[in-house]
């Protein structure tokens, strides 16, 4: 099985610590013949929780994803918080796609009656609302609880060990709250590097709460994704395309790769 993990974001240095670790946590749970390939986006910007910037970053993606599917990969990860991408690549491609916030989202339903995003920063905290109501799962999550940090600064926050402390400790103190104040059941890293920081520490729990379990976004992403493929390539069954993931059909389609 061939699948691609995409950043839908404009990669730049600061993120080669993450890069690093995003690879490194996949190598850690593929089995059988999984392959990952990881890439990130050409064009676009590094402002994904901006609506006006996703326009951008979402044209990228669809494009990244049609490519993957030309090169014959079975599946496609979206590697971003807010599912940069998701419905409008969902309606054109004929191989599956997820995006590790919702799977993350769905693989929570069955590990607690509650769970809580923990985010960077206030504008990624209402996308990640908005994305909680649309996916029908409001009453199942917490608010989302957000510290204000750029993707810049969580980026070079890995990078040394001081630094990848204080990020700890910044978003364990959010997770303390909403469980004590809201009741959350499961915590979600809000952004992927935040869940690279899960790989790199080797967090599961909330500190001090060890029946609180941290998701890493990466695995649920891997495992729904590879359901996904089982099904359509095993038993002929794929995601509906009637209603909300209709398809433009093939000449529009041509058109999305060529812009």
């Amino acid at each position: 099985m061939k699948i691609r993990y995409h950043h839908p974001m404009l990669y730049s240095d600061l993120f080669e610590g993450y890069d690093k670790v995003c690879k490194s946590g996949f190598d850690r749970v593929v089995t059988g013949d999984i392959k990952v390939d990881h890439t990130w986006s050409k064009r676009g910007t590094q402002a994904v929780q901006y609506e006006s910037c996703e326009l951008l970053n979402t044209v990228e993606t669809v494009q990244r994803v049609l490519d993957a599917q030309d090169k014959g990969f079975d599946g496609v990860i979206i590697g971003c918080s807010l599912d940069i991408g998701l419905k409008e690549s969902r309606e054109v491609a004929e191989i599956p796609v997820v995006s590790i916030m919702e799977a993350a989202m769905l693989g929570c339903c069955i590990m607690g009656r509650k769970f809580s995003i923990i985010s960077f920063g206030e504008r990624a905290r209402v996308r990640q609302e908005q994305l909680i109501d649309e996916y029908g799962l409001r009453n199942r999550a917490t608010t989302v609880r957000a510290f204000e940090m750029t993707l810049n600064e969580l980026g070079i926050a890995l990078t040394t060990e001081e630094k990848k402390k204080n990020l700890r400790k910044i978003f364990m103190h959010e997770a303390k709250k909403v469980v004590t104040d809201e009741g959350a059941e499961v915590i979600i890293p809000g952004c992927g590097i935040l869940s690279a920081l899960c790989v790199l520490d080797g967090i599961a729990r909330v500190d001090c709460m060890e029946d609180v379990p941290v998701i890493d976004t990466f695995v649920p992403a891997l495992r729904l994704l590879e359901m996904l493929v089982v099904m359509k390539s095993k038993l002929n069954v794929e995601i509906s395309k009637r209603g909300l993931y209709q398809s433009p059909g093939h000449e529009i389609v041509d058109q999305i790769r060529r812009m």
